[in-house]
């Protein structure tokens, strides 16, 4: 009771061994001088009904409880860099972008002209010698078709058409008169014979086998120009100065191989061996 704690008892002195009887109530002051750690004040909890009972409780040894720590949250660091408490919240990750393919930068080759670039060399364009500004040399050939000497008598034509060789050809490109040459190889012995004749002349060893559309281009030749016409299927030739108008004058010129010129009317589809002297070549 409270007198009791007031006493502030000690062991020493004589003792009376005394005998007491009390409720749970008078047990909370001896439950708190002898083990106060033990006695929740607040609590309404039984105490016990013995004085051993008591007893037990204070010799009982009081365990001592280590505070809980705090945990320490953990952290994942992402794909990215960023730190989350769980993986699952990291982002998605994107999928790697392919590797482009590798650029094939395609070879090319420029041709003998200087402006044309090609993938192979063998698509180039024939090369051929440049054509000469004037009109031939009137001379003596072995030739037939170039061979003009110098007492040739030339009479004045001044319409074209009445005696075609080839027929009447205007209106047709430089390509499409080569392929009108080379149907009438295919179809006429006489017309081969003439044009692979004409084109070994023309310096080419192979004949008409060697004719390709790009050696065919338009031409006017002047007028009073002298020379000779080929005329009628069988192939004839005279000497011939052309006093025509402007579109009888129009011609395809022909590339040679060799230097020389040689035109086909496009009236008449005629051959033609333009010239002049050599002091007008001069």
């Amino acid at each position: 009771d409270d007198d009791f704690e007031a006493a502030d008892y000690s062991r020493k002195g004589p003792y009376i061994t005394m005998r007491f009887k009390f409720d749970q109530h008078t047990a909370k002051g001896l439950l708190r001088r002898i083990s106060p750690s033990t006695v929740d004040m607040t609590r309404e909890d039984p105490m016990p009904q013995t004085l051993s009972q008591a007893q037990a409780i204070a010799a009982a040894p009081v365990a001592m409880v280590a505070p809980t720590p705090v945990p320490v949250p953990r952290t994942f660091t992402c794909w990215d860099g960023s730190q989350v408490s769980d993986l699952i919240l990291c982002p998605v990750e994107p999928k790697p972008k392919p590797k482009p393919e590798p650029v094939v930068v395609a070879e090319t080759f420029l041709c003998e002209d200087g402006l044309t670039t090609v993938s192979d060399l063998a698509l180039c364009p024939v090369s051929l010698p440049a054509p000469r500004p004037n009109l031939n040399v009137c001379t003596d050939s072995p030739v037939a078709l170039f061979d003009v000497p110098a007492d040739a008598a030339f009479t004045p034509i001044t319409h074209l058409g009445t005696d075609p060789q080839f027929g009447d050809s205007r209106g047709l490109s430089p390509r499409q008169f080569y392929m009108k040459l080379n149907t009438a190889y295919q179809a006429d012995p006489a017309h081969a014979t003439y044009l692979d004749y004409l084109f070994r002349s023309l310096g080419y060893a192979d004949g008409w086998a060697a004719a390709r559309p790009e050696m065919f281009s338009d031409d006017v030749l002047p007028v009073g120009t002298r020379g000779i016409m080929g005329f009628g299927d069988d192939h004839h030739y005279a000497f011939k100065v052309l006093q025509a108008n402007d579109q009888d004058r129009e011609a395809f010129r022909i590339q040679s191989a060799n230097g020389q010129v040689a035109h086909f009317m496009k009236t008449c589809g005629n051959y033609f061996y333009g010239c002049e002297t050599q002091a007008a070549a001069n």
